[in-house]
């Protein structure tokens, strides 16, 4: 009888292709191919001098077919280490930004904290009881609140809650708020008493 060779770097979907064509009853009858009809897939495999094809093998026995083709696992396999390969680049360089994002976030709070301690510093030499001292202890307030928000814009609420750095900077301008806020209102005591001794009525 006749063989059908193929190469086994014939694609296992055009062997399997063929294969099902001449194994089909109308193809074996027009060719009057008595045998085929007659022993079907057992004559064919019974009458093999040549190692069978995967394709041809995958017609032959349906149950042992894989459930993806040798080609599309090969190409799946290039796919999947591109991706881990870039998984695992995207993790590096997230982890590098992160560690640059940490540093400038420190600098910065760095920063914050040499400036709130210069505030800290000038309101030690202001202890209400001079005219001018008011005004000038607004104007610190005023630097405080100015830098509590500044750190506030500059950092997530993720972040604020998550870092003790932060946060603790938060109270200290807290603390300085309170401790300047205090000053400025005994001095305002001290002008609204220095009023009253100076009205009309607390002269007669």
């Amino acid at each position: 009888g006749a063989h059908l060779l193929a190469r086994e770097s014939v694609s296992d979907e055009l062997v399997s292709g063929v294969t099902a064509i001449i194994l089909h009853q109308d193809f074996s009858k027009q060719l009057q191919l008595n045998e085929l009809i007659e022993g079907g897939n057992s004559f064919v495999r019974d009458s093999q001098g040549f190692p069978l094809h995967v394709g041809a093998d995958h017609i032959y026995n349906p149950e042992l077919k894989p459930f993806l083709n040798s080609e599309f696992v090969e190409v799946t396999e290039g796919m999947r280490s591109f991706i881990v390969s870039m998984l695992i680049a995207t993790y590096l360089l997230w982890r590098q930004i992160q560690k640059r994002r940490e540093k400038a976030k420190e600098h910065k709070l760095d920063r914050y904290i040499r400036q709130l301690l210069a505030i800290e510093k000038k309101q030690m030499k202001l202890d209400g009881n001079n005219l001018s001292d008011g005004p000038d202890l607004q104007v610190l307030l005023d630097e405080v609140t100015i830098l509590r928000q500044e750190n506030l814009n500059q950092f997530s609420a993720h972040e604020l809650n998550e870092d003790r750095a932060t946060d603790a900077f938060l109270e200290m301008c807290h603390a300085l708020s309170d401790k300047i806020n205090a000053k400025l209102l005994g001095w305002k005591i001290d002008r609204l008493g220095e009023k009253i001794n100076k009205s009309p009525e607390s002269d007669s």
